[in-house]
């Protein structure tokens, strides 16, 4: 298990290897622009997964930032303390952008991390409900006073806890154990727990094992109330270096306009597979609406309402003290040009809906 003392020790090293990078020798004193994202390690190196290991194979942002005096540096941070530490680099100014999500970005900036949402994901990220495969359980309510693996203060506990609230139920109705997700999937596996709540990785892997079964999944819920990961930036950081920002936002217009392609559907799942594996991926994605429609950033009308939800429930909860602010948290005025920047423009309709953002499936 990584100990969250582990967790910064090796956080703090990797960022101080990544600065010493940016001044190698023939490079000069380059200024850092250090992106965290998921990934994984492969011969050593360390690979992100997603539209952010599609940015990196496509090299273009690091030439372009290159011209412009600046030094790209991808960096890893593992799942089950990525939302704390990626706050604190934030915070401490040594990250510039992270793929993070929802509640702990919420989180975050409500504790004075200076965070603007710069490319949203129309995508949006299913979160399971899993009980034992002998389980009788049939609905929430059969768990009601039941144990729950449910790791507090990451995205999947807006998703339950609004599950739960539809369901006229809180999550002070069930016992609660706040512990990360793979802790919390062999927990269900050894029968520690009742239940499990986390995402598809874990699901999966508890359903290939025979351990789990899914009682319920945001695939069965609005649209709307899937979990949202997606690319946040400093603001400071956006506000005193432009066209670098530019550069950033747009690389992920080019990368979202490449993987929306049909003919890249399997090369962009290989991709994403470094954090989860590919038939997992296969799995949750299944059903999920038109392909190319996945990755349009024009939904804003889709962000405010969630993340206006994510950030009440936070501070109904005293997970935060202050409520950020919505305008600013969520401002993606970059998007647009970006696009424009990114030779995309016409690709995705410039609808500020998100797809299917009410419509149950």
């Amino acid at each position: 298990m990584i100990t969250r003392r582990f967790a910064v020790a090796a956080f703090a090293v990797s960022l101080a290897l990544g600065a010493c990078s940016g001044q190698s020798a023939g490079q000069g004193a380059l200024k850092p622009v250090r992106i965290i994202a998921g990934g994984t390690e492969v011969n050593g190196k360390y690979l992100p997964g997603g539209l952010t290991g599609v940015v990196a194979e496509q090299g273009w942002l690091k030439a372009e930032l290159a011209k412009q005096g600046y030094d790209l540096q991808f960096q890893d941070m593992p799942h089950a303390i990525g939302g704390p530490m990626i706050n604190e680099g934030f915070v401490n100014k040594t990250v510039e952008f992270a793929w993070y999500g929802d509640l702990p970005a919420v989180i975050g900036a409500s504790a004075g991390a200076p965070l603007r949402l710069v490319w949203p994901s129309n995508a949006g990220t299913n979160t399971y409900l899993l009980v034992a495969s002998g389980s009788p359980a049939k609905s929430l309510a059969d768990l009601k006073g039941k144990r729950i693996a449910l790791h507090r203060g990451r995205p999947w506990e807006a998703v339950f806890a609004r599950y739960a609230a539809d369901a006229g139920l809180k999550l002070a109705d069930f016992k609660i154990y706040n512990v990360n997700p793979s802790a919390g999937a062999a927990a269900l596996a050894g029968g520690k727990v009742d239940a499990f709540v986390g995402p598809i990785a874990d699901a999966y892997r508890l359903q290939s094992q025979g351990a789990g079964r899914v009682l319920w999944s945001t695939k069965a819920a609005p649209r709307a109330w899937a979990q949202r990961t997606e690319l946040f930036g400093r603001d400071d950081f956006i506000k005193d270096n432009p066209q670098a920002a530019g550069l950033v936002v747009a690389a992920y217009a080019r990368a979202a306009q490449w993987a929306s392609r049909d003919e890249h559907r399997d090369a962009f799942i290989a991709a994403s597979s470094r954090e989860t594996s590919e038939a997992a991926i296969r799995v949750d994605w299944e059903g999920a609406g038109p392909w190319k429609q996945r990755f349009s950033p024009f939904t804003t009308d889709g962000i405010d309402s969630h993340y206006q939800w994510v950030i009440d429930y936070a501070a109904e909860t005293g997970l935060i003290k202050a409520r950020p602010e919505l305008a600013r948290f969520t401002n993606t005025d970059l998007v647009a040009p970006a696009v424009k920047l990114a030779g995309a423009d016409g690709w995705w309709p410039a609808s500020p809906q998100l797809a299917s953002a009410t419509v149950r499936p």
